[in-house]
């Protein structure tokens, strides 16, 4: 098992050095908010930087699968409700993995309608497929792994942030 080490910038904020040989190629953390009760952001990483390829597919897609429907002013019908699980609790396993499931088919139905009316140059900025590769249960929490695969054929694995299961 891989050890991970943690940094603490701040009370509610955690950086946390992944090691070398994970199983993903993103992890996804969840950050809890101190000023408003049981708000949650997630980071993908710094934005300063433009992103293009594997990665601009990358954050399109987790921006689509982590927002709430009715969130956005602007697209409202953005959204999944895998959000609202996270850092909550879930009593059925196997209900959990069906309904992470259907949440990951709908960000692709969402990012290929995206898609479909600016069509992207770069075929890694496509996205081909996206798949619940596993639900990995550790002790009381699931950790979702969802496959990304680019139209060039390229893939991200990518680590969502645990959802309790009891």
């Amino acid at each position: 098992m891989a050890s991970y080490s943690n940094i603490v910038q701040s009370s509610n904020t955690r950086f946390v050095a992944l090691p070398k040989e994970g199983p993903y190629d993103l992890y996804v953390q969840g950050v809890f908010s101190q000023n408003f009760e049981g708000l949650m952001s997630f980071r993908l990483g710094e934005t300063s930087a433009k992103t293009s390829g594997l990665m601009k597919l990358s954050h399109q897609y987790l921006s689509t699968l982590l927002t709430t429907p009715g969130s956005d002013l602007f697209e409202p019908t953005k959204g999944t409700q895998l959000a609202s699980l996270i850092g909550g609790n879930f009593y059925d396993p196997e209900q959990l993995r069906i309904v992470i499931r259907e949440s990951v088919i709908e960000a692709s139905r969402q990012v290929v309608a995206q898609q479909s009316l600016y069509r992207p140059i770069n075929a890694d900025e496509i996205l081909r497929s996206a798949t619940l590769k596993s639900l990995t249960i550790v002790g009381t929490e699931a950790f979702p792994y969802i496959l990304l695969i680019s139209a060039a054929g390229r893939f991200a694995n990518v680590k969502l942030p645990g959802i309790n299961v009891q």
